[in-house]
């Protein structure tokens, strides 16, 4: 699960920045792997925003929804 991969944040970070690269090679590559580039960005980074959530849910903080009622 993503929880025990992020030890490793160092490895994990740099696909963060896939689509970054992506876009540098764009004239050199496929538009596929460019596109896959971004593929691999967006799940870091819904993975992280699910990580994070769970780590404040776990500490106690309240959910946004909660926060306007």
């Amino acid at each position: 699960m993503f929880i025990h991969l992020c030890n490793y944040q160092y490895d994990l970070c740099a696909s963060g920045y896939a689509n970054e690269v992506g876009e540098a090679f764009r004239s050199l590559v496929p538009v596929s792997v460019v596109r896959l580039s971004y593929v691999v960005a967006s799940g870091y980074v819904c993975a992280d925003a699910y990580h994070k959530g769970d780590q404040a849910q776990q500490v106690g903080v309240p959910c946004l929804h909660a926060l306007f009622l």
